[in-house]
């Protein structure tokens, strides 16, 4: 565990103040439950109603995971369905952190420009 904040580059988002580091010897097709309780002191300015986890592989990358149950007396927030675990936080929804974007394509479709990419 790790008292620190996940941030994007320009200081933007920023996550509570704890993450988690998880690496299980069987990490593929889990199908895991994964509940990540919180203090209130750690919510580093974010409302609890809006926290969702975030996944990284690199702890440098998130990506927003959503959630299933989020219970603000109860302090935790729940996602069902985990295949694989790496490095967790929670965060606002929309407060993103830092993500890598490769192999960026945009090309016309008549009245509009279609965008595709790939989040690394």
């Amino acid at each position: 565990m790790q008292y620190l904040s996940a941030s994007n580059s320009s200081g933007g988002g920023n996550s509570i103040l704890r993450r988690y580091n998880i690496l299980p010897s069987n990490n593929t097709l889990l199908n895991a439950s994964f509940r990540f309780k919180y203090l209130d002191a750690e919510l580093n300015g974010l409302s609890e109603n809006s926290l969702v986890l975030w996944e990284s592989t690199d702890a440098i990358h998130w990506i927003s995971q959503g959630f299933t149950t989020r219970n603000t007396e109860a302090n935790y927030v729940e996602l069902t369905g985990v295949n694989e675990f790496s490095s967790w936080t929670l965060s606002a929804a929309l407060n993103a952190l830092p993500l890598v974007f490769g192999n960026i394509k945009a090309f016309g479709n008549g009245d509009y420009v279609i965008v595709q990419w790939e989040i690394f």
